[in-house]
């Protein structure tokens, strides 16, 4: 370059349009951009609060039937409860009609067996009285009280009456003690194990044991009042366990 200096640094000039015109046209450009993204979003818009309406009209619509359908099922459920409390009902009872029909099965083979027994009893020829069955068990609410049955068979005696005594004693301790009770002092109602029979009798009635009483031991005795028949007797031991403290058959 003409008149440069040495060894200063020199720099190359270049021409430039002029145009003032356009930042202008960027900024108009910017404007209609954005112009068209709000009108694009609005129409989006539009068209999901349309969708929006729609969906909730539809919803509005189907109430009714909704309604229909929630009431028709709560009251197939209600029916579906009823229908299962009966099924619960019915197979409660059948369980007790099953219950029911084993205790009779085995009250049945019970008496057949006893039947039996006595039979044999009136086919001996020896006269005796004899303790054919004697059964103590517990009586529903009734605190600390017991029913008992007692049959008593006469046989090899010719049909002729006899006049019979019973007795019944429980034995077991109070206090520690050995204590002993009568069918006087414990049943219920006052009453005497005296009968008049030729064959087969059954003394039956309730006693209620004393408090703090524990019972070990039941002890039957039967006997001719003229004395003509041998006495009998049985001493059993009470069960603590099930409803049946003492069984002899």
């Amino acid at each position: 370059m003409p008149g440069a200096v040495k060894g200063s640094k020199q720099y190359r000039m270049r021409v430039v349009r002029y145009r003032p015109w356009q930042p202008y046209i960027l900024g108009l450009a910017a404007l209609v951009i954005i112009a068209l993204a709000a009108a694009a979003g609005y129409w989006y818009g539009s068209d999901d609060r349309q969708q929006l309406a729609q969906q909730l009209a539809q919803l509005r619509a189907m109430e009714p039937e909704n309604a229909t359908q929630l009431t028709n099922l709560q009251a197939q459920l209600a029916v579906s409860e009823r229908n299962r409390e009966l099924d619960q009902q019915a197979l409660s009872q059948a369980q007790t009609t099953i219950a029911s029909l084993r205790e009779s099965n085995i009250e049945l083979q019970r008496d057949n067996g006893l039947y039996r027994q006595v039979m044999s009893l009136a086919s001996s020829a020896t006269p005796a009285l004899t303790i054919v069955q004697f059964k103590l068990s517990d009586v529903a609410q009734v605190e600390r009280g017991y029913a008992y049955q007692l049959l008593v068979a006469v046989h090899g005696n010719q049909d002729a009456v006899v006049d019979v005594e019973a007795n019944i004693v429980i034995n077991g301790e109070l206090a520690g003690e050995p204590q002993s009770f009568d069918l006087d002092t414990i049943a219920v109602l006052p009453q005497e194990l005296k009968a008049s029979f030729n064959y087969l009798y059954r003394f039956s009635g309730s006693i209620v044991l004393p408090e703090g009483f524990v019972p070990t031991a039941a002890e039957i005795s039967v006997a001719d009042a003229s004395a003509t028949l041998p006495a009998s007797s049985i001493n059993a031991e009470w069960q603590q366990q099930g409803p049946v403290h003492v069984q002899i058959e």
